[in-house]
């Protein structure tokens, strides 16, 4: 599939059909105001006369497709639509735009016959011959919105079939992303031309301004590189959000299409820190003010380094090198004597919260630039390290949890005795908040840290210095210690307790209104609480993975309504989520902090923050009794539902819930262990040469779900939990969820579970896809 436009720019630019949607429409479910371009794509195939198009809607503001409409020219024909192609991603206003699109077709015959003769003109050019086809009929019939036609049996049993099928139907889809964020130049608009000209349905004016200076096409017109586009694109992220931070204060400044766009295009990490670096980042002297660009790049690179983290989690070698790589860039470029030392602190704080572990040159270029700054190293000495810490009291830090950030991320650059000698030099502080900071060391990420930290307290410390907060938290994280860690840790307490130190209260806090998400494909979930206090809201929240435990915790304090309906408001943008009791967020808590215990993988100190800011005790890590569970909600099932006329009817519905649910939009196995087995090679004879898969794959797929099925029988169950705890009406019937569960925990096989079989497909899908 190809533009229409890469082969006849000059056409496309006269006559591209555009919507246009009004500022001041009032309707309810109306899509954001703004131009929308109906772009048209044709199949390339040699010998292919298919008789098709499909319309990309494009949106000029949000630079991607909202709709991707497919339609046959010929009525009679095979899925003659036009209908939404369930290959390709809809947004939430599909429904609103194929309507629309039918609506110009029927009321205005030439674009349709507009639209053949355009179709004639791609496959005229393909096959470099004039077009052998059959005419095109006068448009007539008037055409209505079709559903697509079925897509691949998801249920046959033979995963070679199903993936044979599959790849049939794709066709060139597999080999070709052409819905991309490339699909649309946007060199070829210009907003004060187009909103003069532009009203609704009609057609653009006759010209449109010339594209800029670039490498030129095979046409002759000049394109951008890839390089120079991803410059650009970093530079036009950078000023939409420093524009977000002015105008918007208290909100998050990277909104959905950022968000969208990083995740993406991960590495447009290097361009941002290009723009970082060359435009925007201070430049020493008296400590000139950092401008809104230069705090926007910092973000927007944190976000980056946290997509490639991600992919790092998966096992992805082009994640794993892309990491390396920006980190020997950073050292290069940022750790030199002429960088503002903000920069270079602002960068480790970066990598830091992305969760990369920091590349060796990094932690090299730092100790070579320790001679020039104030900078702790593990050679620096106490009294310059008690220098640093009175400048941090005196940035007017009011709690150890403020600092951990920065800190956590200058430590990280040193070996593990490097941080203990610091940790030491901290626990005997005259400021009692950089003790309590030391304390939260208990739990350090870095196991060779963390389990020394009890000794250095014993050692090196006064233990009537330790405060009543501290000896509090000390004997709340006890037990979310592995184990074989918590002797040296109980000895420690004995030894405070002897001492007559009190052990603080928990802070008077009511738990205020819960708000949960959806468990999402790779088997996180966040929860969020908010709670206020004269007029004042605070939120808490933490993310939690499967297999891992508690992965994040954060509190925001000090937000007024508005700032807390607007993040509330971006959290549901978003991601699914749904406003539950507090017992569901308090179970959640407790079972991954036991699956962190169990995997050697305690919590960040921040969550003893969350259970002080909601007012509760330190949670005790329990798990969920997966059987006892499953049959209590048995018990208390809407007998209908688990009859067997109604688990068939929910079973087959199972396999459509990632097309068409948006909590399982997300729902496909995404790693490299998969990538292993789809061999691209192989899928490149299959597409080519139609060949079958090999005999093994079979096997293999059905193998590498199998060993999903405790982490899906899980999702499952906490699935059915979440939307059982939903304050008003739930967003779907618990009892679904429930039945699922029962046939992962009963033990069919992954093939006789539709929603399996919808699963697999996806994965393999996004698998090629991700190869490709």
């Amino acid at each position: 599939m190809k533009p229409f436009h890469t082969l006849f720019p000059d056409i496309a630019e006269k006559e591209t059909r555009v919507l246009k949607v009004h500022p001041n429409n009032d309707e309810e479910d109306s899509p954001p105001p703004g131009l929308y371009f109906f772009m048209e794509i044709y199949c390339e195939r040699k010998n292919c006369d298919c008789r098709r198009v499909m319309i990309s809607v494009h949106s000029q503001a949000e630079n991607r497709s909202m709709a991707a409409i497919n339609m046959g020219f010929d009525p009679q024909g095979p899925e003659p639509g036009p209908f939404l192609d369930p290959w390709n991603p809809q947004s939430e206003y599909a429904d609103l735009f194929i309507q629309a699109f039918v609506d110009i077709i029927n009321r205005e015959p030439d674009y349709l016959e507009q639209l053949q003769d355009h179709y004639i003109m791609f496959k005229e050019a393909v096959e470099k011959t004039p077009y052998q086809g059959k005419r095109f009929k006068k448009p007539g019939k008037k055409r209505s919105v079709l559903e697509p036609g079925p897509l691949p049996d998801r249920q046959a049993k033979d995963v070679n079939v199903f993936l044979k099928n599959l790849i049939d139907e794709l066709g060139e889809a597999l080999e070709n992303d052409y819905l991309d964020d490339d699909l649309f130049d946007e060199d070829m608009l210009d907003d004060d031309l187009f909103d003069e000209y532009l009203f609704d349905d009609e057609p653009p004016p006759p010209s449109i301004p010339p594209k800029k200076a670039g490498k030129k096409s095979k046409s002759g017109k000049k394109k951008k590189t890839k390089s120079s586009k991803q410059q650009s694109g970093a530079s036009k992220l950078i000023r939409g959000t420093a524009a977000r931070l002015k105008n918007e204060p208290g909100e998050n400044p990277v909104d959905v299409k950022t968000k969208n766009h990083i995740a993406s295009n991960p590495d447009i990490v290097f361009s941002l820190l290009s723009e970082l670096l060359d435009k925007y980042s201070p430049t020493g002297g008296l400590e000139p003010e950092l401008s809104p660009e230069y705090e926007a790049g910092v973000i927007l690179m944190e976000e980056a380094l946290t997509e490639i983290r991600y992919s790092v989690e998966r096992n992805r070698a082009w994640a794993e090198k892309t990491s390396e790589k920006i980190q020997k860039k950073i050292a290069e470029r940022a750790f030199q004597v002429n960088v503002d030392t903000r920069v270079q602190s602002d960068l480790l704080q970066a990598l830091y919260r992305a969760g990369l572990e920091i590349h060796p040159d990094i932690k090299e270029k730092s100790e070579e630039l320790a001679t020039y700054y104030s900078r702790f190293t593990s050679k620096g000495g106490s009294s310059g390290l008690e220098r640093m810490f009175d400048a941090i009291i005196a940035d007017g830090f009011q709690t150890p949890f403020e600092l951990l950030d920065f800190v956590m991320a200058e430590m990280t650059i040193l070996p593990p005795e490097g941080q203990l000698s610091i940790i030491a030099e901290m626990a005997a502080s005259k400021h009692s908040i950089i003790r309590d900071f030391a304390g939260l060391m208990l739990l350090h990420p870095d196991p060779e840290v963390r389990s020394h930290v009890p000794m250095i307290f014993n050692e090196f410390t006064d233990e009537s210095t330790v405060s009543p907060e501290t000896f509090r938290r000390m004997i709340g994280l006890r037990n979310w210690l592995p184990e074989d860690e918590r002797p040296g840790l109980d000895a420690l307490i004995k030894r405070i307790r002897s001492a007559r130190v009190e052990c603080a209260p928990m802070p008077n806090s009511t738990f205020g209104e819960a708000s949960v998400s959806t468990f999402d494909g790779s088997g996180i979930q966040g929860a969020w609480v908010f709670t206020s206090e004269k007029r004042k809201f605070t939120l808490s929240g933490i993310m939690v993975r499967q297999t891992e435990g508690v992965r994040e915790a954060w509190v925001r304090k000090g937000l007024n309504k508005s700032e807390m309906n607007a993040i509330y408001g971006d959290i549901s943008q978003s991601i699914l989520t749904v406003k539950t009791d507090p017992e569901y967020f308090h179970r959640l808590t407790a079972h991954f902090l036991w699956t962190g215990v169990q995997n050697d993988t305690p919590p960040p100190p921040e969550l003893l923050e969350v259970a002080e800011s909601i007012g509760k005790t330190y949670w005790h890590p329990e798990p969920l009794d997966y059987d006892a569970e499953l049959k209590r909600m048995e018990s208390e099932a809407d007998p209908k539902t688990l009859k067997p006329a109604y688990v068939s009817k929910v079973l087959s519905e199972s396999k459509h819930w990632p097309d068409e649910e948006t909590f399982a939009s997300s729902w496909f196995e995404d790693d490299a262990g998969l990538d292993h087995i789809i061999d691209i090679d192989d899928i490149d004879d299959i597409v080519e040469a139609g060949k079958s898969p090999r005999n093994d794959f079979n096997t293999q797929i059905t193998e590498f779900f199998e060993n999903k099925r405790e982490l899906w029988f899980e999702r499952l169950l906490w699935m059915a939990l979440w939307a059982k705890s939903c304050i008003g009406r739930p967003p779907f019937k618990w009892e679904k969820f429930l039945i699922l569960a029962r046939e992962f925990h009963r033990g069919a096989p992954v093939e006789d579970i539709p929603l399996m079989m919808s699963v697999i497909e996806r994965s393999i899908y996004f698998s090629i896809h991700r190869q490709r």
